[in-house]
């Protein structure tokens, strides 16, 4: 298995490489899930570990919150569902509804939703995002190892859209505290590991050009 690996690329994607995720997730089938999971990842910042963890009972209101469950530090927190997820997941509650018998779990595996109440699995979502990376061409990688391992950091993951949400909730906000609180970060070092906004790249074109 090869091993993880450090290295000080920043984790970032860009926005047309977003856009095409986004073409790309509502290309598939069962395109309502994804797009959803997709939203959830972007919009929200979750691990897909703790979107795969979201039941209906999670639900707070007319899709205003959910209850997540932090897979790392085990907290239970309320987080506020953007509009844009809202609508998104009330299509797919329709389809969904429509179609199939609603599970314990939001988001089961497709080809054994509504038979049991079997959750999403993570390793499913990250396959699924290789998948459209090879299909589509999304994004070039950062690094790429020149060992036995080969070991690849990718720019589209549902991980760097962890680090996408982070660096866009930043740049509103300018306070490290409100964030590392509001993604469930119990270290604020980890947090400034995540950041990385327009603010820093402009201030590296700057310095280069300036040569």
């Amino acid at each position: 298995m090869p091993k993880r690996i450090k290295t000080n690329y920043i984790k970032s994607i860009e926005e047309h490489e977003l856009r095409e995720l986004f073409q790309a997730a509502s290309a598939e089938y069962h395109k309502e899930i994804w797009l959803s999971i997709t939203s959830i990842l972007t919009y929200m910042g979750l691990r897909c570990a703790e979107v795969c963890n979201l039941k209906w009972a999670d639900i707070r209101g007319d899709y205003d919150k959910f209850i997540v469950h932090d897979v790392k530090n085990g907290d239970v927190r309320e987080r506020i569902i953007p509009d844009k997820i809202k609508a998104q997941l009330k299509v797919y509650e329709f389809s969904h509804r429509r179609f199939q018998r609603v599970g314990i779990y939001i988001f089961e595996p497709p080809k054994q939703s509504g038979s049991k109440n079997i959750k999403m699995n993570p390793a499913s979502i990250a396959v699924k995002f290789r998948q459209w990376r090879r299909k589509y061409g999304l994004g070039e990688p950062y690094y790429q190892r020149q060992d036995k391992f080969h070991a690849q950091l990718n720019r589209v993951t549902p991980h760097t859209l962890r680090h996408y949400f982070l660096s866009a909730i930043y740049s509103k906000s300018k306070n490290l505290i409100e964030v590392s609180r509001l993604i469930g970060h119990r270290n604020i070092r980890t947090t400034e590991r995540y950041i990385y906004t327009e603010k820093l790249k402009e201030r590296e074109r700057e310095l280069v050009n300036a040569i």
